[in-house]
């Protein structure tokens, strides 16, 4: 046995190692395996915010629901607004109208709003309702509404008009708008108001044949004539009003009257000594008797500048001398003629007991046939005016067949005024 370095004795086998077996070989040597790499990944901190945020992000989402719901739940859903057409602005009196042409849909007045607007100046819009009143600076206006269909919505056919009481300022341009309960402009319309007009004034009105006519005595300042327009009133119907020109016709109580404008300077304005006449043209003839005519010059926007009346003198009075017996007839006199009128405002007739004849209009020769029997009236204006005046002188014979009158029949010589009122009867009995 041999010591080893530690003085511990070992054999010589100890020391050679174990012996390998012939049949079982020695393994390769390997080294010991390693732990597996650690798994690469988001740090934990990053997955934390993430959680973080989208719980922010559905709390937020949640209280928005909750508070639209609070919202809705009071008022409801906001309706959508309409579309909505104005017609084109119309003059009135004192101010403009104007028509909804469309509201599609229809919503409920109470969704909408009013303002007005004088050229530069606004005024606060305001809820629509029937009657409006804005203050533009000393201005006070009144926006009417008209809910025709009375549906409590607006809707087509329904009206707006504009009114100052003193009518619109001139030269001004107005601007109606209707907004939406959100404030945003559904529609609006733009009106322009004309120069101011005139003071204008007339002379007295004069008769002519079949009419009257009056000069202009003032005008200030001078205005064109496109600005004006004219109506005829008898009594207290007015015509239709038409645009100022060189002749206009006007029909009132089934008669046609013709207005003639006369523009003496000729510088297309109204000024001092312009000339009216006004006529009875249809049926010519003249003016009825006690009636006052009227020619009424108006401004563009409808309000009066100035009125040229005229009263027609009444039905004239007209007394007859007794008729006498003369062959085959009768003759009177005139005896009194208050109004000495023209011949050709009368009209006579003749009637046999009480069949009348056909009036015809007063003249020299008149022939009348009544029952089968001619008879001739003549007429005689003895002073030659061309008016029934006192001493004017009337003969009616039995001309066909040619004889003596009747006896015990009583004839009558009608002496009418043009509209066939009766002025005078001159009876004989054969």
């Amino acid at each position: 046995m041999t010591p080893d370095e530690f003085g511990v004795a070992k054999t010589e086998e100890w020391m050679q190692g174990p012996v390998p077996s012939a049949s079982v070989p020695s393994p390769a040597w390997a080294p010991p395996p390693l732990p597996p790499p650690p798994r690469r990944g988001t740090p934990t901190w990053v997955g934390v915010l993430v959680i973080v945020v989208i719980a922010v992000v559905i709390l937020g989402i949640v209280t928005l629901a909750v508070l639209y719901g609070f919202v809705t739940g009071f008022s409801g859903p906001a309706p959508s607004k309409p579309v909505v057409v104005f017609a084109p602005p119309e003059t009135i009196t004192r101010g403009f109208s104007v028509e909804v042409a469309g509201a599609t849909p229809s919503k409920a007045t109470a969704n909408y709003q009013v303002n007005l607007q004088e050229g530069p100046n606004m005024a606060a819009a305001q809820s629509l309702t029937a009657s409006i009143t804005f203050t533009i600076g000393s201005n006070s206006y009144t926006v009417a509404y008209a809910d025709i269909g009375g549906e409590g919505a607006l809707s087509a056919g329904d009206n707006f008009r504009v009114i100052r009481t003193t009518g619109l300022v001139a030269d001004t341009e107005y601007r109606l708008r209707l907004v939406w309960s959100d404030g945003s402009q559904i529609a609006s319309v733009t009106y322009t108001q004309g120069p101011s007009k005139p003071q204008v004034t007339v002379s007295s009105s004069s008769a002519i044949t079949n009419g009257f006519q009056f000069t202009i005595a003032t005008a200030s300042p001078a205005k064109p004539t496109a600005n004006f327009v004219v109506n005829f009133n008898v009594d207290a119907t007015p015509g239709i009003p038409v645009a100022l020109g060189p002749s206009m016709s006007f029909t009132v109580n089934g008669y046609m009257y013709t207005v003639t404008y006369t523009d003496v300077g000729g510088e297309g304005a109204l000024t001092a000594g312009d000339i009216f006449a006004a006529t009875k043209t249809y049926p010519v003839g003249p003016l009825a008797p006690g009636v006052t005519y009227h020619v009424t010059l108006l401004w563009s926007d409808g309000s009066q500048v100035v009125d040229a009346p005229y009263a027609s003198p009444g039905y004239p009075q007209v007394i007859v001398a007794v008729p006498t017996g003369i062959t085959n007839g009768f003759q009177f006199s005139v005896a009194a003629a208050s109004q000495a009128k023209a011949i050709s405002n009368y009209g006579v007739n003749f009637v046999v007991d009480t069949a009348p004849g056909i009036p015809i209009a007063l003249g020299p020769s008149m022939t009348f046939t009544v029952g089968g029997n001619t008879y001739t009236v003549t007429y005689t204006d003895i002073g030659g005016e061309g008016a029934l005046t006192a001493g004017d002188f009337f003969t009616a014979t039995k001309t066909s067949p040619a004889g003596p009158l009747t006896p015990a029949v009583t004839y009558h010589v009608l002496i009418l005024w043009w509209d066939g009122f009766q002025i005078a009867d001159a009876s004989f009995m054969a």
